[in-house]
């Protein structure tokens, strides 16, 4: 968290609706309980000058409230549309979860001294569905710390133990995934753009580090991948550690990050397109705004429709390519979406607000 010197405390606190329905339900509300406390209780926490609350409407609505029974100040960030995401699954549970967890966001953005969203798109979209004022929101997209970092003895054992897997395969053009199986995110489309590489005779593999929220989301990519006969060229991996990221993703070939350009992920600013970046790949990303900013600006890769043919053609055209100077993209990461940056950004925020009159 910035410094903002030694009078200043800022409370940052971030959970999310995890799980199917009913859990995410319980363990929000369960949360809420515990925190209850805060409001009448300085005991509880220590006092704090500012709340700043990340994707939580549950912990949100505690914080708010403490925050206003005290005179201090509450920023709501925005990194993602959950509720909207949410709503993209099917059964009635979702649909409830989310139109209950919108309403309370859009409530606590209204009631907010400030918010922080992840892109000017997400800002324009707040400002039409949760009735604010542009000035009342701050833009900090995703952000990454740059560079690598000298692995452990361990750490190197995970690399190379992924390496020996990919070797099983034999050799061959990796394209890599590293990210949430979501499936709103219909991620079976990847297969359909390896179909398509491998139909114009380019041996290309897919290596997929996915995270699950659910089991059952990356079980159902492995059943998409065995019925369409996909299964010797497509590796799945459990996810690696931050450190371990960009020395694992440096083992493939091309970064892929394929976004629905529905009203939900239009409005996101992706990680993995950075995290690929950093790594030294070449991306193949969907004209998702704030991708398509980050990969014209920093000359890391292809930005294309979201259809088979176009990220077929953009990844043999990346493929065919010297890869990109590394040091170059780890510059432009550096000066542009670097953890330190964000730092800066958000220091700038809290400085904004605690310097306004109080809110209520």
């Amino acid at each position: 968290m910035p410094d903002l010197g030694e009078n200043c405390t800022v409370h940052y606190l971030r959970r999310g609706l995890r799980g199917g329905f009913l859990s995410a339900l319980l363990k929000q509300f369960l949360l809420g309980f515990r925190f209850i406390g805060m409001i009448f209780k300085r005991v509880s926490v220590s006092a704090a000058d500012v709340y700043l609350v990340h994707d939580d409407p549950f912990l949100a609505s505690i914080s708010l409230l403490r925050a206003r029974f005290y005179g201090n100040k509450f920023i709501y960030r925005v990194s993602h549309l959950k509720p909207e995401t949410v709503a993209l699954e099917s059964g009635i549970g979702p649909l409830i979860l989310s139109s209950v967890a919108r309403t309370m966001r859009n409530f606590l953005l209204r009631h907010s001294d400030h918010v922080i969203a992840m892109s000017d798109s997400m800002a324009d979209y707040l400002v039409a569905t949760a009735s604010l004022e542009r000035d009342k929101i701050s833009v900090v997209p995703s952000m990454i710390r740059v560079g690598e970092s000298k692995l452990t003895s361990n750490q190197q054992g995970v690399v190379d133990e992924l390496l020996a897997k990919m070797n099983e395969f034999g050799k061959g053009n990796w394209l890599v995934y590293a990210g949430n199986v979501n499936p709103a995110r219909e991620l079976d489309f990847m297969f359909d753009v390896l179909s398509s590489l491998r139909r114009q005779g380019i041996d290309a593999k897919l290596l997929i580090l996915g995270v699950a929220q659910k089991k059952m989301s990356l079980d159902h990519l492995r059943r998409i991948a065995e019925s369409r006969s996909l299964t010797p060229w497509v590796l799945f991996h459990a996810p690696v550690e931050e450190a371990v990221l960009p020395a694992a993703l440096a083992l493939a070939d091309l970064g892929i990050s394929p976004f629905p350009l529905n009203s939900v992920f239009v409005h996101n600013s992706p990680l993995k397109t950075l995290d690929y970046l950093n790594a030294g790949l070449p991306v193949v990303a969907t004209r998702v705004p704030d991708q398509q900013y980050v990969i014209d600006s920093s000359g890391g890769g292809l930005a294309v429709d979201y259809t088979e043919e176009a990220f077929a053609l953009a990844a043999r055209e990346l493929l065919e390519r010297p890869r990109p100077d590394r040091d170059e993209l780890v510059k432009w990461l550096s000066e542009n979406r670097s953890i330190e940056e964000a730092a800066a950004m958000i220091d700038a925020v809290l400085c904004s607000v605690l310097t306004r009159g109080k809110g209520g």
